[in-house]
């Protein structure tokens, strides 16, 4: 298994899912939740987009995400989801946002690479 040794940081939850509505939000949140309590990251503000499919190109949510990225981008370390599709289902717009966050020193991590 993976894991991760750092300081505390503070993170960004961000949660989306284009089915299943808050029944998978909440599993999204249990398992970020739980990353994030075991690897000391401190969860301080998140956003979702409920029945909002990743090929879409209005997620308010993740909108949401950015701009908070970009105007406090002092304040959080890390961006956490469950896996890259929260962001997008196409490369070009998972790595359009990733450049985003790291141009504003914000790392991308994803539940699902540090999971069994």
């Amino acid at each position: 298994m993976n894991t991760l040794s750092f300081e505390p940081k503070k993170a960004i939850a961000y949660y989306r899912t284009a089915a299943g509505g808050d029944l998978a939000i909440v599993e999204q949140k249990h398992q970020v939740e739980e990353f994030c309590t075991k690897h000391g990251i401190d969860l301080v503000y998140s956003e979702s987009d409920v029945d909002v499919s990743g090929l879409a190109a209005a997620k308010p949510g993740l909108d949401r995400i950015v701009e908070a990225v970009c105007i406090h981008s002092t304040v959080y370390t890390y961006v956490v989801m469950t896996d890259p599709m929260r962001i997008s289902r196409t490369l070009d717009g998972l790595m359009k946002h990733e450049q985003l966050f790291k141009k504003h020193g914000i790392q991308t991590l994803y539940v699902c690479r540090y999971s069994k």
